[in-house]
């Protein structure tokens, strides 16, 4: 029995996943909470200035905690049609969203009070490498999961809260 041959490739240190857009783009990056302690991903905005060209140097920078990377990826994966996240930054003057468009495109966007909003259309190629980017860093966290124990999870649990949404049963308290 032969072994099979390790890959040649390395686990890249930095990842980023860009979208562009005709008046802006978007950054997706693995990251890490500033504490060390916790693998999330940031999301850059930043404005074209031409055509196919971006000021990445007046970008808007936020960072997505695992709650919101889970529910970004639950919109990108069909679970749910919006997320939106605020009170982000030192002055909690930084939001972001993203939905599902009646094209069947995403869309998604960073904003900063008195500095503006980036938004850009995300095609499916790039969402489901978006979708990648965010089932790594989750699965960093929990390295007890798989990308696919992470799907079966967190679409149990979103089928289970609407399920409840719609049809509210009685509260179970303490008595």
């Amino acid at each position: 029995m032969t072994e099979a041959p390790a890959s040649s490739r390395q686990d890249p240190a930095r990842i980023a996943v860009k979208c562009y857009g005709g008046k802006a783009a978007l950054s997706w990056e693995n990251d890490e909470s500033r504490a060390g302690d916790e693998f999330r991903v940031s999301v850059q905005g930043a404005p074209a200035v031409a055509p196919q060209k971006y000021d990445w140097g007046q970008k808007i920078v936020l960072q997505l905690t695992q709650a919101e990377c889970l529910n970004v990826l639950a919109v990108l994966t069909g679970l749910r049609p919006r997320f939106e996240a605020r009170a982000h930054g030192t002055e909690n003057d930084k939001s972001f969203a993203i939905e599902v468009q009646a094209s069947g495109k995403f869309y998604g966007k960073v904003a900063q009070k008195d500095r503006g909003l980036f938004g850009v259309p995300i095609e499916s190629a790039d969402a489901v490498r978006v979708a990648g980017l965010i089932c790594r860093q989750l699965v960093k966290n929990q390295p007890w999961l798989d990308a696919n124990g992470l799907q079966n999870l967190l679409r149990g649990v979103m089928q289970a809260t609407q399920r409840a949404q719609i049809r509210p049963s009685e509260s179970v308290s303490a008595g």
